[in-house]
């Protein structure tokens, strides 16, 4: 597999777009990309692979990636703010939310 495609997402704990600390705060994400799939990998606070994704499209197209901090509602008074990696190739596009419990990333 040839990487053509790195996102880091460094995230210090004023980064989040509220201005209050974020769950992933102190971590290092990244997303790595060829053209037949997606890995999210974390490098602090442990080296592990997150997820992996297979991804499909034209032979004659890169794949995205970009990290977004995106406002979630998960009730009528409360919002969250979550990163999000979006990645796509060709006429395929999909968003992985990351969601952090007790210092553990899983999708």
């Amino acid at each position: 597999m040839q990487i053509c495609c790195i996102e880091p997402l460094r995230v210090s704990p004023v980064t989040a777009a509220s201005g209050a600390s974020h769950a992933v705060g102190g971590g290092l994400l990244f997303a790595m990309a060829s053209l037949s799939r997606v890995l999210v990998v974390a490098v602090r606070p442990a080296l592990c692979v997150l997820d992996r994704r297979l991804l499909t499209g034209a032979p004659d197209t890169l794949p995205l990636l970009a990290w977004q901090f995106v406002n979630v509602r998960t009730s009528e008074t409360e919002r969250n703010t979550d990163v999000v990696l979006l990645f796509a190739r060709d006429q395929y596009a999909c968003f992985l939310q990351v969601v952090c419990f007790h210092l553990l990333l899983p999708f």
